[in-house]
């Protein structure tokens, strides 16, 4: 199991790097605002949210929520 890390104010594209690090993925992605490049897009919330304990498994996923860039 991973400790659900913090990925707000990363962008998408940096998230999804470090989430594979962990052998975790992005979940769903929902939009807020006009979008042009998504990638270079920053979160702005997750969930499952950090809070420092809880955990995933192998494979698990983060939902987010993006703001323009």
């Amino acid at each position: 199991e991973f400790i659900v890390p913090n990925l707000k104010c990363k962008t998408l594209s940096a998230s999804r790097f470090y989430l594979e690090s962990s052998n975790l993925s992005i979940g769903d992605i929902r939009e807020i605002g006009q979008i042009d490049e998504m990638e270079n897009a920053y979160v702005i919330a997750q969930n499952p949210p950090y809070d420092g304990t809880t955990a995933l498994g192998h494979g698990g996923k983060i939902n987010v929520s993006n703001f323009f860039t």
